[in-house]
């Protein structure tokens, strides 16, 4: 086990620079001021103390570390950040100089503590109570925050819904530079509610959908999308 996390740790170092990110076990991860834990199943943990919960596995999070190794992110937004735990690990692995975190719920009060713990202020903005299909609020924020300056890299955790998901899309992609990265996560949910048999709303098409029409656009449209790359946990989008 211990040559495995050297192995992750030593991937990490050169790859990231100056990453702050570090392995202790499978489900521990030291940050930049923070100690994150991984939680997975059906019960999400909240953290607490000064434990920072990340809602992913040890196989999610080192997929993301291959999928990002080599992106130069100055800046990035992430959508549906819950606790914090995901802005604290992406905010020590890239270290990009303006970093926005929009979320449904009212507060994520460790992650604001940790912003002022650690003095982030000018660097981690957020924007809470605020749904990932609100284009007009996003757009304000986006304007307000990044101006003119293009996108690396955006990550959208919030619904997993086709409709607000194609809203928050179809506002941050043309934000995006040449090169820069749009990941969609769980994007099989409405396929494993289908093999659960479990029943969905048939007014709300499943998160997929958005996923074929993105790959269908490739096709005729390269200079829009260049390429989608799906993945187990989540889809890559290419501008």
């Amino acid at each position: 086990m211990k040559a495995e996390l050297d192995a992750r740790n030593d991937e990490i170092i050169s790859s990231f620079t100056d990453s702050q990110v570090n392995w202790v076990d499978d489900m521990t991860i030291r940050c930049q001021g923070a100690t994150i834990k991984l939680t997975q199943g059906l019960h999400f943990q909240h953290s607490s103390g000064d434990r920072v919960t990340l809602f992913k596995d040890d196989s999610f999070v080192n997929a993301y570390i291959r999928c990002l190794k080599g992106l130069k992110v100055d800046n990035m937004v992430e959508l549906g950040i819950k606790d914090g735990g995901s802005a604290v690990f992406f905010w020590s692995l890239l270290k990009p100089s303006k970093f926005a975190c929009i979320e449904l719920n009212p507060s994520a009060p460790q992650l604001t503590h940790y912003i002022e713990q650690e003095g982030l202020s000018d660097s981690i903005s957020t924007l809470f109570g605020t749904d990932q299909s609100d284009k007009k609020t996003i757009g304000t924020f986006m304007e307000a925050r990044f101006s003119s300056d293009p996108l690396d890299l955006v990550i959208d955790d919030a619904s997993h819904m086709y409709i607000p998901s194609l809203a928050s899309f179809e506002c941050l992609f043309p934000r995006l530079r040449h090169g820069g990265l749009y990941i969609l996560e769980d994007w099989k949910v409405g396929l494993l509610l289908r093999l659960l048999k479990k029943k969905t709303p048939l007014s709300d098409p499943p998160l997929h959908k958005l996923v074929h029409e993105l790959i269908e656009l490739t096709l005729y449209e390269k200079d829009i999308v260049a390429s989608v790359s799906c993945f187990n946990n989540f889809v890559v989008i290419e501008r």
